[in-house]
């Protein structure tokens, strides 16, 4: 893919983050970051769905409940707190 080691890291990251709300803006920021990935090697964008999709696969299906929010309610506007 497009994006790296790290984004696995990131994504593993997001799973052990405490809060539900939290992991949501972990999410947002994932889907951010991939997009601006993305467009640094194609010329073209890629769907937020498909960001979803693979950020799902990503975490083993572990990010299930909030990503089906960010589904149905859109992105967030925050960032992920800098934690550990």
């Amino acid at each position: 893919r497009y994006y790296g080691r790290n984004l696995e890291i990131l994504v593993l990251k997001a799973i052990v983050t405490e809060t539900y709300e939290e992991r949501k803006a972990f999410v947002s920021y994932l889907v951010r970051l991939m997009k601006q990935f993305y467009q640094t090697w194609n010329k073209d964008s890629i769907e937020t769905e498909d960001c979803l999709q693979q950020i799902l696969e990503l975490s083993g299906f572990k990010l299930q409940a909030e990503i089906d929010d960010l589904r149905a309610n859109g992105l967030m506007e925050s960032s992920p707190k800098d934690g550990n």
